[in-house]
């Protein structure tokens, strides 16, 4: 797969303090301590565990309330090991593969939509729709995409 693939930010390292509130972690950074944005809503029990390592990301958008991003910890099972905290970033992957049509059994759809709302009520979503002028929408919720191939060795 090609590096452009997905043009994820360079990743800085800190040690978590302490998530608070869901969305809030205090990060040891540099000598100081900084609060990033944690998109996980979940308990993340057996991972949030103060003193691991984490990987930022950081954005100069003057639109965030908190510029640093949670993306991933370093946890110690039976060997250490980085496990992804951010929750949107596998729509993200998963859109962007859709966009470079590496699910070629798919179809050849020209528009790739995520967050549809539909059903009666609207106040349903599937992931992702595509659309095409020559075949019908296809809808599709996150479950069903396998996983993306390896890069190649180099």
């Amino acid at each position: 797969m090609p590096d452009w693939f997905y043009p994820y930010p360079p990743l800085i390292s800190g040690t978590l303090i302490q998530r608070y509130k869901r969305f809030f972690a205090d990060i040891a950074l540099d000598g100081e301590t900084i609060t990033a944005h944690c998109a996980n809503t979940g308990p993340m029990t057996g991972i949030c565990i103060p003193g691991n390592r984490v990987l930022l990301s950081h954005s100069d958008s003057k639109t965030r309330k908190l510029p640093y991003t949670w993306e991933a910890i370093e946890v110690n099972d039976l060997r250490p090991t980085w496990v992804g905290v951010n929750t949107a970033l596998p729509n993200r992957l998963i859109k962007a593969a859709l966009m470079a049509k590496l699910f070629p059994i798919l179809g050849d759809y020209e528009q790739v939509q995520s967050e549809v709302p539909y059903g009666t009520d609207q106040k349903s979503r599937v992931d992702f729709l595509l659309t095409s002028q020559a075949l019908p929408p296809l809808a599709l919720p996150h479950f069903l995409f396998p996983p993306l191939p390896h890069p190649p060795s180099t």
